[in-house]
């Protein structure tokens, strides 16, 4: 079925830039920001850096950025100008190949090693699936039966996405098939935000930077006057905080049942959703990650995966999830949150 066409309409932006009042200005200050427009969450930054100009510049470039892939990822919204995911799932079994940008060909590219990595966990073709439990979500007064996700599973098929790398083109063979890149998508944003600001914090015109995106957290080099940066784990059951880490050069990612979840019947149902079962997985509360975020990597690395990393954590057992970090890369480690509120961590 053809989506209707509509035009996203940009959200309101609210953009302040605050520094800590230092005593001398050859001091780093700290200077803070947050928009509204993209990923359908908060995006906060905070840059660290002793020129007031630099940090400001460092800001907004990181906001240009993620603004630019949220368009071109943004599967609800056509946007003008912008040839993307939107794009690409409208266009599906029509045959013809979908020109995009080498972020779109590396993201599902990703997407592709995430399948693989997963054991078929986090599947970037699960969409006519996800769209069930989004539809259901955003009414919030019924649960998608079996039968309606089981017609809507046999339409995910990785092998129904066809990436040709070298045309810079996208197509999806099955017209039932649609992209949902919900599980690793800000895990490549926050690979590329680190690309873009690794120069500046190797000549030191940067001397920290914090990136938060919804919960998916960057923290590189350190706040002012500090050794590294506080870094909130939010508690499923409570809301509060569950435990705080101190971090830098690191990427703190959380998967959980708290976020993005809706009530029918009592039951609570969220969006993180067990390709096997096609239902909420129930193994864990939440599912933190902690993956280091070097400068001297190149893509696609394990920073990049973290995304995905948390929400196949979040679907396997201890046991495999473990196994899955050995093979992702070293110095991962993972705090999971099991039903009763307790914790482990390896």
């Amino acid at each position: 079925m053809k989506r209707v066409r509509i035009r996203a309409v940009l959200l309101a932006v609210s953009l302040l830039f605050a520094a800590l009042p230092l005593s001398s200005c050859a001091r780093p200050a700290l200077y803070t920001a947050t928009f509204l427009d993209t990923f359908d969450t908060a995006l906060t930054v905070q840059a660290v850096s002793a020129d007031r100009a630099e940090a400001e510049n460092a800001i907004r470039e990181v906001h240009t950025l993620v603004l630019e892939l949220h368009r071109q990822f943004d599967i609800y919204h056509e946007w003008s100008g912008v040839t993307g995911l939107w794009t690409v799932n409208d266009s599906a079994g029509d045959g013809e190949p979908v020109p995009v940008s080498r972020d779109v060909i590396d993201l599902l590219t990703l997407g592709r090693t995430a399948y693989e990595l997963s054991g078929g966990m986090v599947n970037v073709c699960l969409g006519a699936v996800l769209s069930l439990w989004h539809d259901a979500r955003l009414d919030g007064t019924y649960v998608p039966d079996t039968g309606t996700l089981q017609e809507a599973a046999r339409h995910t098929s990785i092998d129904s996405l066809v990436i040709d790398e070298a045309d810079s083109t996208v197509r999806l063979t099955d017209p039932g098939c649609s992209l949902d890149v919900g599980a690793i998508a800000k895990g490549y944003v926050t690979a590329r935000v680190r690309d873009l600001l690794a120069p500046r914090l190797e000549d030191g015109r940067l001397t920290g930077f914090l990136f938060d995106l919804g919960g998916n957290v960057l923290a590189l080099g350190t706040p002012p006057d500090k050794a590294a940066w506080a870094v909130a784990v939010r508690d499923p059951l409570t809301g509060g905080t569950l435990v705080t880490h101190y971090v830098s050069d690191t990427a703190v990612v959380t998967s959980g049942v708290d976020q993005r979840a809706f009530t029918v019947g009592g039951e609570t149902y969220h969006h993180l959703i067990d390709p096997g079962t096609l239902m909420p997985g129930d193994k864990w509360l939440s599912v933190t990650v902690f993956v280091p975020a070097g400068y001297d990597v190149e893509y696609p690395d394990e920073l990049a995966f973290s995304d995905a990393l948390s929400t196949t954590l979040f679907l396997m057992t201890r046991e495999e999830g473990e196994a899955l970090m050995s093979r992702v890369g070293r110095g991962i480690s993972a705090l999971w949150v099991l039903p009763d509120g307790s914790t482990a961590v390896n």
